[in-house]
């Protein structure tokens, strides 16, 4: 009897649906929102068109999982980061500024910038996406 979740084609719908949303952030991040298109997201992920529909259902839905789940990476990170903080007083000063360093690096890398400039660029139609 094969599980729930276990079987080769639910993992393959779970890479597929990863695959989409990393090579979505890469052609939104190239051509932004309005310019972007499915064909140009399904090439970059390998699937065919209707798979990222079926996934997703439209271009905004997809854009709209692709901006909350890095924010759900990126806030994962920091509090990886946070907890970090030592529970002793040996070296205050120098955990807080490992942990500051880490927090930053989340923003700042080619990841983070790209998603700012989206989330700046599409504030105006999806104000909602700034919570």
């Amino acid at each position: 009897m094969v599980r729930p979740g276990t079987d080769k084609s639910s993992r393959g719908r779970i890479d597929k649906h990863a695959a989409i949303l990393e090579a979505a952030l890469r052609v939104f991040s190239e051509s932004g929102f309005g310019y972007a298109n499915i064909d140009a997201i399904a090439a970059a992920a390998g699937v065919a068109k209707p798979t990222v529909y079926n996934h997703f259902g439209d271009k905004e839905t997809l854009f709209r999982a692709v901006m909350t789940d890095s924010a759900d990476e990126s806030a994962a990170k920091i509090v990886k980061a946070i907890n970090t903080i030592p529970r002793t007083d040996d070296d205050l000063a120098g955990e807080l500024g490992a942990i500051a360093h880490a927090v930053v690096q989340c923003q700042v890398s080619d990841k983070g910038w790209a998603l700012q400039r989206l989330l700046y660029a599409e504030a105006a139609r999806m104000p909602d996406l700034y919570d």
